[in-house]
């Protein structure tokens, strides 16, 4: 299997929905089909974060509890466009030239998330002004939803409760209905038969 230009896939899924295990799947994979690999968490990471004392929660262990907003609206506002800029530059001077060298790289959450849990991030603003922004934002090649039932999920990762893991499992399934290169893949079964179905996906993309 050969291919002429890199993939930029991203994955999608609540804590435990087993990203981890996937990410190592495809770097795996990446070893046997691509040049190389590169793998981040949300962002590119073009920009450091702001500082130790405004550090924003995609550094954190434990996710905030869910509308916990640790900043106001204004100082909120300056982080978005801070980390905005990161997802639109940061694509284009990292990602972009990776994809034409024939890179596999592994994007967790993506922007998509700033939109599904913006107090994860310590964004306290409207959805819909969110949502405005993501027309901005560059669109991986493949999106991956990582999904299983939520008490399986709250199982493996009692972060979360179980009607937000459900609640978040939809909202991911109802912004992925306009993007055409997505799956969702049920992560609840057996290890093996995940892993094959990525795999599967993977190389249905690339026939198509």
């Amino acid at each position: 299997m050969s291919l002429k230009n890199g993939l930029f896939v991203v994955l999608m899924g609540p804590d435990g929905s087993g990203k981890s295990a996937i990410v190592d799947l495809l770097q795996e994979f990446s070893l046997q089909h691509y040049q190389n690999t590169h793998h981040f968490h949300w962002r590119p990471g073009l920009f450091k974060k702001p500082s130790a004392s405004t550090a924003s929660a995609e550094e954190t262990v434990l996710p905030p509890a869910e509308n916990d907003y640790k900043y106001g609206f204004f100082i909120s506002l300056l982080r978005f466009f801070y980390y905005l800029m990161d997802f639109i530059v940061g694509y284009w001077l990292i990602i972009f030239p990776k994809r034409y060298k024939k890179y596999l790289i592994i994007g967790e959450r993506w922007y998509f998330d700033t939109i599904i849990q913006p107090y994860r991030y310590g964004f306290n603003l409207p959805k819909w002004f969110l949502q405005l922004a993501g027309f901005f934002i560059p669109k991986p090649d493949l999106v991956i939803l990582l999904s299983a039932d939520p008490t399986v999920i709250y199982a493996r990762k009692p972060e979360l409760s179980v009607d937000l893991i459900a609640r978040q499992i939809n909202e991911m399934k109802v912004m992925l209905q306009s993007m055409p290169n997505h799956k969702v893949i049920d992560t609840g079964i057996n290890i093996d038969i995940t892993k094959k179905n990525v795999l599967d996906v993977l190389a249905d993309y690339k026939q198509g």
